[in-house]
Parts: structure tokens; C-alpha cells; sequence
């Protein structure tokens, strides 16, 4: 009762090849992104409002087992073994569902109420509906990811050849990739290292993907003059894209 069905049928799985995403090569000259390596665990809160649609799952099968559903947190969880890894979704400290990646360990874990997605250190990322089901095929990056992260609907991911992409997943059926572009131009010239590495991306309100650096700057991508903008830097600390972060050079 505790588990529900991580999305295969019984028996063996039929092979689905990976789809492929192929991408604009890295500019010479721009130095890649550093890769993570990946820890024993990783954690990432999915969602714990009244419209969590993970909880509303989990509380439906506690409901038919006649079980008393316990409100909390809904958190996703990847355990790295030697060459696999464990997907886990929890919800108020119970288990609700598990899938098994036998290929790789993951590096990246990121979600919102309405998908779960974990990436792999062979550039793959597993997209998963709230109820455990796998949503799609594996998706195959360019490289292993170097920063993601998900806002309501939109995931975001960077990876280690300075590769963007943003994808819409939040309608089942309907998904869709809309941005794919790059880094590089932030991590050439004076950005080039030694200078203050990148620590992260997020999607900002407008939806526009923004690129933070360990020294409080961030660029936020602008669709139609399809160019970076500096939205953050040391004349206006305050900005809403300034990240508090800090990081030592190299760290990724």
C-alpha cells in the first residue's frame, strides 16, 4: 500500500530508445562548465501546499488502504549507489513511490508539483508524472548537467558545454522545449576563469532564464533581442536576480 507503481508494467520493460537533443557545439575558446561530482544523496522539496498534486496522490492511495494520510513536505530523493541509483518520492516521512535507474548515478534532482526530474552523470534526465510514472523517454543532453532548476510548469538546465535549455512540462501531452540557447557569452573575455564562476540558474517571473555568478552578478536572457542583460551587479545590490550565494573560484 505504502509504494505505487513507478510507471512500468509487470514483466521486463520494453526497450524505448533515449530521444536525442542535439545542440549548438560549445564556441572555441570558452572554458566548459565544471562537473559535479555525484553525492551519496541528494534532496529536493517538490511541493507542500493543499494543491500538491504528489500529495493528493499519495493521500488517494492511503485513502484505499484505508490508511490515515500524514500532511507534509513532498520530497524527492535519488540515492547513489557504485553505478545506479534509487528515485524516491516521500510524502509526510512515508515512501510513495520508487524507480530503480540501473545506467548511471544521478547529479541533479529538480521539481515542482507538477513533475519530478532527475539527471544522470551520462547526460540523461528522467522526467516523472506525480504519481511515479515515467513520463517520457530518457532525454539526452550534449553533457551532464551543470545547474538546473524547475518553477511551477518550466525546467531549466544548464549544461557542461554552456548549453541552455528550458522546457514547458507542465500540460501531460503537451510538452515542449521553449528556449534552447547558451552560456557562453557570460563565461568568455573578462568572465573567462579566473574570474568569478557562474553558481546557478533560475527562471525569473517573466519566465526568462537568469544566470547567477558567485560575485552577485546575474543575466537575465532577453527572447527578443536574443541576448544577455546584466539585471545585477554591485551598483544595484538590491536587485531581485542579486543571488546571496558565494562560492570559491572553480566551484560548480
Amino acid at each position: 500500500g505504502a509504494f505505487a507503481a513507478p510507471g512500468h508494467p509487470q514483466g521486463p520493460p520494453a526497450f524505448v530508445p533515449p530521444t536525442l537533443m542535439m545542440l549548438a557545439p560549445i564556441p572555441a575558446g570558452t572554458a566548459p562548465l565544471p562537473a559535479m561530482a555525484p553525492l551519496p544523496t541528494l534532496h529536493c522539496q517538490l511541493d507542500g501546499g493543499e494543491s500538491d498534486p504528489f500529495a493528493a496522490v499519495a493521500a488517494a492511495d492511503d485513502a484505499d488502504a484505508g490508511e490515515f494520510s500524514r500532511r507534509g513536505p513532498t520530497m524527492l530523493e535519488a540515492r547513489n549507489a557504485e553505478k545506479h541509483c534509487d528515485v524516491v518520492c516521500s510524502s509526510g516521512g512515508t515512501t510513495r513511490w520508487t524507480d530503480r535507474c540501473p545506467d548511471a548515478r544521478a547529479t541533479h534532482i529538480a521539481g515542482s508539483k507538477q513533475f519530478a526530474a532527475v539527471f544522470f552523470e551520462n547526460g540523461t534526465v528522467q522526467l516523472y508524472t506525480p504519481a511515479g510514472r515515467r513520463a517520457m523517454p530518457p532525454l539526452v543532453l550534449p553533457g551532464r548537467a551543470a545547474f538546473v532548476s524547475a518553477d511551477g510548469g518550466r525546467l531549466v538546465a544548464v549544461t557542461g558545454d554552456c548549453s541552455l535549455v528550458v522546457w514547458e512540462l507542465g500540460v501531460p501531452g503537451e510538452e515542449t522545449q521553449t528556449m534552447r540557447e547558451s552560456v557562453a557569452p557570460l563565461l568568455t573575455g573578462p568572465r573567462a576563469p579566473p574570474a568569478p564562476p557562474m553558481v546557478g540558474v533560475r527562471l525569473a517571473k517573466c519566465g526568462s532564464p537568469v544566470a547567477q555568478f558567485a560575485d552577485g552578478h546575474a543575466y537575465a536572457f532577453h527572447s527578443r533581442l536574443k541576448s544577455w542583460a546584466r539585471v545585477a551587479d554591485h551598483s544595484f545590490p538590491r536587485s531581485e536576480f542579486t543571488t546571496r550565494l558565494r562560492l570559491p573560484p572553480g566551484a560548480g
